[in-house]
């Protein structure tokens, strides 16, 4: 039996008791994979980390740093040591340079970032959770809504420190050479599980620079009712490509308790706009069509909101416990047929399991010239990315607080994938977004052949015990 006399570290240890809901030891955004952990460790210093490394390796355990605890795709177990990084949540914007630049904390979310930059008239690129650490994110790769102007986040890492298997402090960033610049082109999409990271700088830019009015984002999002799948689906399909400033989503999902037709599947199409008012109306035209704003059962509506508060929408969605995942797949195309076979099959999974109607799927779309651009130089190139070229992120996230609907709702996730992914041009390979992989998830979803072959060889070279978690280790649950 482990005692806390026992354990040689200074900082603060949790030894969880088997009397506790597991919920009470860790919490999580998603209760999925999770089961009580060996120790929780809780570290102030850098020193700290260094010794809880070096004995989970004396100890054999597998540790796995945490930050928003928003990856369901790590299962927790008997044999993790699970290091909470909330104490390093420390930001910095500084803006003497002509490259403003933001750094963070290992365990900084989202929401701390957003507020750091933007209260002083900057921003840089964030996911649309504010409970999601930052860089977790980054670490898969990050997308985001900008990703029509900046690319993924990694695209915008400037520099990581980085503690390794071996209890050495790397700083890292793209002079870095040889072994080491090779891990910090593997930090970039493909980062989990090759250290634990204390912190990391990202680019920032002048809020004025997006010469949006009262740097508000301007969004046209309509409601459609279940039997105007068909309209919603066109007017989507009719927003596309969008332009780089424009994010286009399309949700299906179904009415809130709290709404005049409480459980009734709807679909939700929203055009936002990270530029001039008018230049997002113009890009939104197919959502002031009559066949739109004539109908009494669509709702159309126009929203201006400050850059600050974007997330507040996703709230609802990034609350911790109970059962939840997220697959995705990368596509170049999604035809309206799909779309309307899609939605089918959503109404009649959530028909079914009544525990999970505030599951969701999601169309994200931004233009993906950016990224094709950035695919073309030496720096993208290094980075593991492989889906520059498709502009749509479809993300299926079931819902359930019944455990026994877990399977079900995961066997719904890959029948939606595969629906669209049967509708891509013969030559693509199935890509799915590192951040919302699976368990079983093939790495070649991931990455090509030779990049898996260098991740293993990285893995191994920086970490050959095997004590970080990593999907491209020997010992990948």
């Amino acid at each position: 039996m482990i005692t806390r006399d026992s354990i040689p570290l200074k900082c603060e240890v949790v030894i969880p008791n088997p009397d506790t809901p597991v919920r009470f030891v860790l919490d999580r955004w998603s209760d999925i994979g999770l089961n009580r952990p060996a120790l929780v460790v809780v570290p102030d210093t850098e020193q700290d980390i260094i010794d809880t490394v070096l004995y989970a390796k004396n100890k054999g355990l597998e540790l796995i740093p945490g930050g928003g605890g928003h990856g369901p795709f790590v299962s927790i177990t008997e044999k993790t040591l699970y290091l909470d990084l909330k104490r390093f949540d420390k930001v910095v914007l500084d803006t003497s340079q002509e490259q403003a630049k933001i750094s963070f904390g290992g365990g900084t979310l989202t929401r701390r970032v957003i507020d750091a930059c933007t209260s002083k008239g900057f921003y840089t690129t964030w996911t649309n959770s504010y409970g999601v650490g930052m860089v977790g994110s980054v670490l898969g790769g990050g997308s985001q809504p900008l990703n029509g102007l900046h690319g993924m986040i990694m695209d915008q890492l400037i520099s990581i420190r980085l503690i390794t298997a071996a209890g050495e402090v790397l700083e890292l960033d793209s002079s870095s050479e040889g072994e080491e610049l090779a891990l910090f082109h593997a930090l970039c999409g493909a980062g989990h599980g090759l250290g634990v990271v204390t912190s990391m700088t990202l680019k920032a830019f002048p809020l004025a620079a997006l010469r949006m009015k009262n740097d508000e984002v301007w969004c046209r999002r309509v409601t459609f009712p279940a039997d105007a799948i068909n309209l919603a689906a066109e007017k989507y399909m009719q927003l596309l490509p969008p332009k780089p400033s424009q994010y286009v989503l399309l949700m299906f999902a179904r009415e809130p308790v709290t709404s005049t037709g409480p459980g009734a599947p709807i679909i939700i199409l929203s055009s936002l706009y990270y530029g001039p008012q008018e230049e997002g109306e113009q890009a939104s035209k197919p959502l002031f069509d009559d066949a739109v704003v004539n109908n009494t059962n669509i709702h159309p509506e126009t929203i201006l909101t400050p850059l600050s508060q974007m997330n507040e929408a996703w709230a609802p969605f990034s609350v911790h416990g109970e059962y939840k995942d997220i697959s995705s797949a990368w596509l170049r195309t999604t035809p309206v047929e799909t779309m309307k076979a899609s939605f089918q099959q959503y109404v009649e999974f959530t028909d079914h399991y009544k525990d999970a109607t505030r599951s969701t799927i999601v169309h994200a779309t931004h233009n993906p010239k950016k990224h094709v651009a950035i695919s073309e130089t030496p720096e993208g190139q290094a980075k593991y990315f492989e889906s520059r070229d498709r502009g749509t992120c479809m993300l299926v996230m079931p819902w359930t607080n019944n455990p026994e609907t877990v399977e079900p709702m995961r066997a719904f996730a890959k029948k939606i994938k595969a629906l669209y992914r049967k509708a891509q041009p013969d030559l693509d390979v199935p890509r799915t977004f590192p951040n919302n992989m699976q368990s079983d998830t093939p790495l070649e979803e991931l990455h090509t052949v030779d990049r898996i072959k260098e991740l293993k060889r990285i893995k191994k070279l920086w970490d050959e015990s095997g004590v970080f978690w990593s999907p491209y280790g020997d010992n990948r649950k």
